[in-house]
């Protein structure tokens, strides 16, 4: 009595055989997937055995890697350049809305073992580093960092008249934009002096 033979190592798709103990009752066949791809099991080596009957047992599938699903990254638009969503091959790129900057890679490609190339980016908000200059008035509490969206407020020295709003907000290009002027005030127009007995002149931010 001989063993049963079960015939050569069948071939699977996107995957190989990497040898067999013999192809004969109780022989035991190997695979592995190829780049891109995984068994289901997860396991990076499949095996499978010649029946008695002279069948090898039902062979592994190799399927696509796929990536596990990426988080959503606040305030950014995301991209896809090349794949379908998280198989192999992948790439996704991400932009940063306006005021935003991004942290990390820009871009991210689903590898071969189902992982991806880098960590999500993360955007956060951009700084404004300046504040405008406001001839005869300035920018209260500069002393805080102003990020896109945050609003600072402009007061005006004793003797001039705010001219636009006091509202200043930090804007996408990193800076305070339309901040307000100063005007002096020309005290000379109201009743500051008695002008029946006296003259008036009027000077920046006051008046004699």
């Amino acid at each position: 009595c001989q063993e049963v033979y079960c015939g050569p190592v069948p071939q699977i798709d996107n995957g190989f055989s990497i040898g067999s103990t013999n192809v004969t009752f109780k022989g035991v066949a190997m695979y592995q997937c190829y780049a891109g791809f995984a068994f289901s099991s997860g396991n990076a080596i499949e095996k499978i055995s010649c029946l008695a009957d002279g069948r090898w047992e039902r062979q592994p599938s190799c399927l696509a890697s796929q990536c596990p699903p990426l988080p959503e990254v606040l305030h950014a638009n995301a991209t896809l350049l090349n794949g379908g969503g998280r198989s192999y091959g992948t790439i996704v790129r991400f932009e940063c809305e306006a005021g935003y900057e991004r942290h990390g890679m820009p871009v991210m490609i689903c590898m071969s073992n189902g992982t991806w190339s880098s960590d999500v980016p993360t955007c956060t908000r951009k700084r404004c580093y300046s504040f405008p200059d406001v001839k005869n008035g300035f920018v209260v509490d500069t002393l805080r960092e102003y990020s896109f969206g945050d609003e600072a407020r402009v007061q005006c020295y004793k003797g001039f008249k705010l001219n636009g709003t006091n509202i200043i907000k930090c804007d996408t290009d990193q800076s305070f934009r339309n901040p307000p002027t100063c005007d002096d005030i020309n005290e000379c127009t109201t009743t500051q002096c008695d002008l029946a007995s006296t003259e008036c002149m009027n000077t920046p931010g006051s008046f004699f």
